[in-house]
């Protein structure tokens, strides 16, 4: 792998102890509640496959539609996404969005509640030396079912890879549009500060991940799942980044391969408050999701298109907690939010980790607390090969 020793250290330690990833935990089927939330399955040229002398990985993530061609993730399910095949990151040497790892193509989305992983040659039928022969098998079979969408990917202008969760937020925009009847919606900006104290108040969160990851066992996964976390805490470092949910057998949660599904801000609502960003590495305790309905993140999706709902009256009524046929706010970013003119849809200051941390820690790189749930590598039990946690377990 051509990145820097210190992530290739954690990607090893990664390996070496970590459970097979790759759904929501404790859930329950989502039966078509959440038709706008499909799995991505993206190409990162730099990551290693132990099973191959060259480096390139192939990886799953969660995302949602807020338009018909724009899926809303985690920034570390689109950072690094290569561009036909090569590098985004000059290999590997980018580690933030200011200098590479942006506008890679080699990234599809599903909608289905079971996307169709058979239509990829399995791994064990490429030699060590063949990985760029699997990378294009794979990309012409993804590009010649109607299933799979092509798309590009656009982390965070502020991401840095080294501290993902600071500006955990990227858009994958789809070659192709997806039609359907609704989609999901942007909270307005500051949404979650209506929450400090209500720690009994209960989210929903939706993914293609695990169900179960004990260590020996990783279960599900592939499968479009939903479960109903309540808050933790909205205490976070840098202040204003994310928040902590439960997962536990009452409510469920997270785990590896939800990265980048969505947080919505009940079970009957189609607000979307965050996305999946990083847990522990046995999938119980808690869950860090990222905010988006602050300044910096509402600027960036404002580029493309995506604004916050303005009923806020209307939030929580109507299927789905939001009228059918609802909009978003007309206009550009500079028409404000909420009626804030002080927000005119420029970049804010970036948020700087905090050398003092509040609850919880930042997540850990390398296994331990507070882990970053990433994707999971495909193609996994189809075909007969193991599933393995990407950069330094990320959901």
């Amino acid at each position: 792998m051509r990145r820097t020793l210190s992530i290739l250290g954690a990607l090893l330690a990664t390996f070496l102890i970590a459970t097979p990833v790759g759904a929501i935990t404790h859930g329950f089927p989502d039966n078509g509640e959440h038709p706008y939330v499909g799995e991505l399955l993206f190409f990162v040229p730099d990551a290693p496959d132990p099973r191959f002398d060259d480096p390139g990985g192939w990886f799953t993530c969660t995302g949602t539609l807020l338009s018909s061609t724009i899926v809303v993730t985690a920034g570390h399910c689109t950072f690094g996404v290569g561009l036909n095949g090569a590098s985004t990151t000059h290999d590997g040497a980018d580690t933030d969005a200011a200098h590479g790892g942006v506008g890679g193509n080699d990234v599809w989305f599903s909608t289905a509640a079971a996307p169709n992983f058979d239509i990829l040659p399995p791994s064990s039928g490429f030699a060590r030396d063949q990985n760029p022969q699997r990378y294009q098998a794979w990309k012409n079979a993804l590009n010649a079912t109607p299933e799979w969408h092509r798309a590009t990917a656009t982390p965070h202008p502020l991401y840095d890879d080294l501290a993902f969760f600071v500006h955990d937020t990227g858009v994958d925009r789809l070659d192709t549009g997806i039609t359907l009847g609704r989609y999901a919606q942007l909270a307005p900006q500051g949404w979650l500060d209506r929450y400090p104290d209500n720690k009994k108040h209960v989210f929903e969160t939706v993914g293609y991940g695990l169900e179960k990851s004990t260590g020996s066992q990783s279960i599900g996964g592939d499968t479009r799942r939903k479960s109903s976390p309540w808050l933790q805490s909205l205490k976070s470092s840098p202040p204003n980044t994310y928040m902590v949910l439960s997962n536990n057998a009452a409510g469920g949660g997270t785990c590896f391969g939800d990265s980048g599904g969505p947080t919505f801000d009940n079970t009957n609502s189609n607000l979307i408050v965050a996305d999946t960003s990083f847990g522990n590495n046995n999938c119980t305790g808690h869950g860090g999701v990222y905010r988006l309905d602050e300044p910096d993140d509402q600027a960036f999706l404002a580029g493309f298109g995506i604004h916050p709902y303005r009923r806020l009256h209307d939030a929580h009524s109507g299927p789905g907690g939001i009228p059918a046929g609802a909009g978003s706010i007309p206009g550009g970013p500079s028409s404000g939010v909420h009626g804030d003119p002080s927000y005119d849809g420029r970049m804010p200051a970036a948020r700087t980790p905090d050398a003092r941390p509040s609850h919880p820690a930042p997540p850990d790189r390398g296994p331990g607390r507070g882990l970053p749930r990433g994707a999971a590598l495909a193609t996994g039990p189809r075909h007969g090969e193991p599933r393995r946690p990407p950069r330094g377990l990320r959901r």
